[in-house]
């Protein structure tokens, strides 16, 4: 479990609450259990595009696109636009799956609560490698070594897709690094002028900035497992299934 991402969540919200149209993080599968309250669902293939799914092409200047206006206003523009859909609502004791990589908003018909997992097996491994050795190089490098000494054969099947890419992991490592170090260093010069302003002529930058250093340095030992390529998190990384 060491350095795991988040997968496993219980997901409670009153009724009309619910999620906005998206995607799993890294192209993860997904079950989610209703414990109680009733849930209506909406997906989309993974082959739709993501203006298509989301609704943008049809959504009205000042309309929002939270679960409720999804249902109400943007489902009934897609289907006059010919994307399919799968609807259904979800009872209390029902599981669902979702596939890896579809489109899906969630809006809570009831006060709910529910159990969610996503998940990566073997059936959606190359999907998965695929996605994380791009969004999470740095947690990807950890996540190869691991299976090389527990899944061996894990490990030799993303080698083989990174040599089937030709996708080098260790140039995106670095690349990514000097980005999270470049990054450390304008909050770093930030910080610097935020305390100099503040301290006046009794500022010491030299001890400041090795007090800053140390800081992060301990800060960022812990933090592989979740440094990825973007500045902010994308739609794919930042909902789980509801």
């Amino acid at each position: 479990e060491q350095g795991r991402p988040p997968y496993r969540w219980i997901a409670v919200g009153p009724k009309r609450s619910g999620t906005v149209m998206h995607q799993d993080p890294l192209n993860t599968s997904a079950w989610n259990t209703s414990l109680c309250g009733r849930k209506r669902w909406v997906l989309i293939s993974a082959d739709v595009p993501k203006a298509v799914a989301k609704g943008r092409h049809v959504m009205k200047k000042g309309e929002d696109d939270e679960a409720v206006n999804v249902f109400l206003d943007i489902l009934p523009r897609l289907r006059e636009k010919g994307v399919e859909m799968r609807e259904f609502v979800q009872h209390p004791g029902e599981t669902i799956f979702l596939p890896g990589g579809w489109w899906h908003c969630v809006i809570n018909i009831d006060d709910t609560v529910a159990v969610t997992q996503n998940y990566a097996g073997r059936h959606n491994f190359p999907l998965i490698w695929r996605s994380a050795r791009v969004e999470r190089p740095c947690w990807s490098h950890r996540w190869l070594q691991a299976m090389d000494n527990e899944l061996p054969s894990l490990a030799a099947e993303a080698r083989r897709l990174n040599d089937e890419d030709g996708f080098d992991m260790q140039a995106l490592l670095r690349k990514n690094k000097e980005r999270h170090q470049k990054r450390r260093e304008r909050r770093l010069d930030r910080a610097v002028k935020r305390a100099a302003r503040k301290a006046g002529s009794s500022f010491d930058e030299t001890l400041f900035r090795q007090q800053k250093m140390e800081e992060q340095e301990s800060d960022s030992s812990g933090s592989d497992s979740t440094c990825s390529t973007s500045s902010s998190e994308s739609d794919s990384s930042s909902s789980s299934s509801s």
